[in-house]
C-alpha cells in the first residue's frame, strides 16, 4: 500500500469500492434471529468455588438481624443535639488493646 499524502494520485479513487451484503444470510438465514439469539436455552454457568463461598457468606449476612438500629438512632440524636462527646482515653485504650 502506498501513501500519497492528502490526495490520491490521478485516476485513483479515495474510497475503496464496496459490495452489498445480504444480511438475511448473516443473521440466521432470513429468520430475523441473530446468532446470539439462537443460543441454546440449556446453556449452563459454572461458578468458581470462590464465587460459591461468596454467595453463601452473602446469604448468611442477609439473614442476620439488624440489632444496632437503636444505638444508631441514639447516636444520631446526640450528634444533632450537640451532646455527643468522644472519650479519647477509651479510644486510645481500645487501639492499644487491639495492637497487642
Amino acid at each position: 500500500m502506498k501513501i500519497y499524502g492528502n490526495k490520491p494520485p490521478e485516476g485513483k479513487e479515495a474510497i475503496s469500492p464496496t459490495k452489498k451484503i445480504d444480511r438475511s444470510d448473516a443473521y440466521g438465514g432470513g429468520t430475523g434471529m441473530s446468532n446470539v439469539e439462537r443460543v441454546s436455552t440449556s446453556a449452563k454457568v459454572n461458578l468458581s468455588q470462590r464465587a460459591k463461598d461468596f454467595e453463601e457468606i452473602r446469604g448468611r449476612i442477609d439473614q442476620l438481624p439488624e440489632q444496632r438500629t437503636d444505638k444508631i438512632k441514639i447516636l444520631k440524636e446526640s450528634i444533632e443535639n450537640g451532646t455527643y462527646s468522644i472519650d479519647s482515653k477509651a479510644i486510645a485504650a481500645k487501639m492499644l488493646q487491639e495492637m497487642i
